[in-house]
């Protein structure tokens, strides 16, 4: 099956006596704009892929470690995916990463012939999307059943798609963190399915597409995952169901859940109707351990919820959380702006009923998007619905709700909430890799064994043919640093577009230190090639309302003290190179600058004990960067560790 479309220039090396049939899954992450980050990419899908074929011969099923296909640039994982050599590469699609496996397929396409077999919520009838056809199966809905078939009768792949019921498979099939198939260290956490399916029919939702009727795990394969848990010391457990309330057995389940979570050791969360929930279910869940619910109200608008096919008795609705509330169970409120039905003084009208009932502790307001499959996108024209084309395809407008009815809506969100529900990225600006002076050292780190770059310096010595050679070891996303004796733009210009053009998907932060000539953002995009419209233009939409590319941002760090760089993607940072370290009044007093770069030759305790002063602050002061990466990386985990994985940075 396994041959070279390039000569002796292919990096995988035939060997035409093997007879074991290997399958690399893989599942690529949300873009985002600070490197480190954790992303929450658990391979799930692929795990009960490999778990289904178990025991079939002369197979070998490898699932790309978490942190390879979260963490590395398009180049590397090109070169990492073709030197593993497989005949078949599986990805699982989700709207926030279709297109870059799109774009990864045909890459590794392009350098060996081998089978590409997409699946996921992404892969339905409806989607019509160019770049899927260079798979050679689809996969629609549940995928263990067809992907036994596809390794089973040749014949199959001559369909080019298909789905499968795997509703057997799944009942009794144990978790693929028993079986050893995932390790949840990447991002403390554990996911479970207790159940598929959903028996609501939600139009902006696709959930309840995919499979025939629900599909229930057994009780004693839920209790041994959460035991495994437990021997495993994960701090929490997310329970994936879309409706946990709809199992039938749950009070039982969560007894059993109750008993050998005694301790509470573990943190479970989920999703779950508050319409459904009376004291003794709440009772329950606080015994088992739950500490949060997703409960999606979405509207309080009896026209949006007719329209979206979702009932909602309010009275019930606020019953249920304030018995969850009660028992020290976090609600965290979905509500969707710009759906049918909806307009803008109906939106108004839920956010103060939440505002109303205390109910925004925990509260996640985003724009509804189109999906594939879902009764939106199919009766898209009749709604009169205006959406992007490209992922994840967010509403545009509606004929009740225009395009600056949704900037307000959110204004008014996070006026009445008091929360910025678009946060700016995080920074990291820092540099210094060694004591020297000058920064000479790109800053690497260690992934899946081998070392990559994610801070790229580049000083009036760098070539660009070591410019292509390093662009192959970017990660994902990275950090060009332009060092002050870089005066040739023309050069820089050059260096963006090799950078890009080997990475198109991968985001990335242009980092000034004291420019030697006037940065126009404009001009340096022309030079950057990386896919527009991205994902994060679409999606950040809300945060930078000025058109243009969202996935690169620019960061300028200079030690004057007049703000002179500023605007959509741009950042100014204050270098600060005294003698003393800040003060809380020298910090307040920098706080127009989006953030501050301490540069100064002080001792590792005495910058540690200045961090441990401040870090319990650190969310009330402007963002603080420090020029030693050593030093950085203890002030993010100081500051934020929660958020960061820390073993990549």
């Amino acid at each position: 099956m396994h041959q070279c479309a390039q000569g002796g220039n292919c990096l995988c090396h035939h060997n035409s006596n093997r007879h074991v049939t290997r399958i690399l899954l893989l599942q690529l992450p949300i873009p985002q704009l600070n490197f480190g980050r954790r992303t929450g990419n658990i391979p799930m899908a692929a795990a009960c892929l490999k778990q289904a074929v178990h025991g079939m011969p002369d197979l070998s099923v490898e699932i790309l470690p978490e942190i390879a296909a979260s963490y590395l640039g398009d180049s590397a994982l090109v070169r990492l995916l073709v030197e593993k050599k497989p005949d078949i590469v599986g990805f699982t699609l989700f709207n926030w990463n279709v297109e870059r496996s799109i774009h990864i397929a045909r890459r590794i396409k392009a350098a060996c012939k081998l089978k590409i077999v997409f699946g996921g919520p992404e892969v339905t009838p409806d989607n019509t999307m160019n770049g899927l056809s260079i798979a050679d199966f689809l996969v629609y809905g549940e995928g263990e059943s067809i992907f036994r078939q596809l390794l089973q009768d040749d014949r199959i792949w001559n369909k080019g798609k298909g789905e499968g019921i795997s509703e057997n498979i799944f009942q009794s099939a144990k978790s693929p963190y028993v079986e050893g198939l995932l390790d949840p260290s990447i991002n403390r956490l554990m996911y479970l399915e207790t159940q598929r399916g959903c028996p609501f029919r939600c139009g902006f939702c696709y959930y309840n597409k995919s499979m025939k009727q629900p599909a229930r795990a057994a009780e004693d394969v839920v209790i041994q995952a959460v035991e495994w848990g437990l021997r495993h010391q994960v701090e929490e457990l997310c329970i994936l169901d879309p409706s946990l309330n709809s199992r039938p057995d749950l009070p039982s389940l969560l007894g059993k859940i109750g008993a050998i979570n005694t301790k509470k050791a573990i943190c479970i969360s989920g999703e779950t109707r508050a319409e459904q929930i009376d004291n003794h279910i709440a009772d329950l869940f606080a015994h088992a351990g739950f500490s949060l619910f997703e409960i999606g109200l979405q509207s309080t608008n009896p026209e949006a919820l007719r329209i979206m096919n979702r009932k909602t008795d309010l009275p019930r609705f606020l019953n249920g959380t304030a018995l969850l509330k009660e028992r020290g169970i976090l609600p965290r409120i979905d509500l969707i702006v710009g759906l049918p039905g909806d307009t803008l003084d109906t939106f108004r009208q839920s956010v103060d009923f939440i505002a109303a009932h205390d109910l925004f502790d925990d509260i996640m307001v985003f724009p509804l998007s189109v999906l594939p499959g879902t009764d939106f996108r199919k009766n898209h024209q009749a709604l009169q619905l205006t959406f992007e084309d490209s992922p994840p395809y967010s509403i545009v407008r509606t004929p009740a709700f225009s395009r600056e009815d949704m900037l307000s809506a959110f204004d008014y969100a996070e006026e009445i909430f008091d929360i910025s529900l678009f946060p700016d990225p995080h920074m990291d600006v820092s540099f210094r890799t060694v004591s020297a002076e000058s920064p000479v050292h790109h800053h690497q780190v260690t992934i899946h064994g081998r070392e990559y770059i994610s801070k790229l310096l580049i000083t009036p010595e760098s070539a660009l043919p070591e410019i292509v050679t390093l662009s192959a070891r970017l990660t994902h996303p990275y950090q060009v640093f332009i060092t002050p004796d870089v005066s040739d733009k023309e050069h820089v210009k050059h260096i963006l577009g090799i950078v890009s053009g080997e990475n198109p998907h991968t985001p990335f932060e242009i980092v000034f230190l004291e420019p030697a000539f006037p940065v126009h953002t404009e001009e340096l995009l022309s030079a950057v090639r990386i896919k527009r419209p991205h994902y994060l233009d679409n999606d950040l939409r809300f945060l930078y309302d000025t058109s243009g590319n969202r996935a690169v941002i620019f960061t300028l760090v200079s030690s004057h003290e007049t703000i002179f760089f500023s605007g959509a993607m741009k950042r100014q940072v204050f270098w600060w190179k005294q003698s003393i370290l800040p003060s809380k009044s020298d910090l307040d007093g920098l706080s127009d600058f989006s953030g501050i770069l301490i540069d100064t030759r002080h001792s590792d305790h005495e910058i540690q004990t200045w961090q441990d002063r401040f870090a319990g602050f650190s969310s009330d002061i402007l963002l603080i960067n420090f020029a030693k990466t050593k030093h950085q990386k203890r002030w993010i985990n100081l500051a934020a560790g929660d958020d960061y994985y820390a073993d990549v940075l």
